[in-house]
């Protein structure tokens, strides 16, 4: 690989190669303290009752590396609205870590 692009705000850090007459492009995130920070909030139901309570509560944090593995894995566009019911079924089976909630979101 040898061009990089670095996100500080993300930490999403992105390697672009060209081999065989091929772009590669290879994404790589430290995603430790955004989990972490998930189960944090997991841990404190009564956040997600106020957040019902008041219309909105955070079901989960998605790192951008989950949201690109979920588009090359699973074929599955995060952003696409008429693909949100599957975006939830593959946070609740495949990445709940990034769940900020106890409760079954999809």
């Amino acid at each position: 690989m040898k061009f990089f692009d670095y996100n500080p705000l993300t930490g999403l850090v992105t390697k672009t190669a060209f081999e065989d007459g091929k772009h590669i492009v290879k994404y790589e995130q430290d995603v430790e303290k955004h989990l972490d920070r998930a189960a944090e909030l997991r841990a404190q139901p009564e956040r997600w009752q106020q957040g019902v309570k008041d219309s909105f509560a955070h079901a989960a944090f998605v790192p951008d590396s989950v949201i690109l593995e979920m588009w090359t894995k699973f074929g599955v566009n995060f952003y696409d609205k008429a693909q949100g019911k599957r975006v939830l079924q593959l946070i609740e089976t495949e990445y709940p870590k990034c769940k900020t909630t106890d409760k079954r979101i999809g």
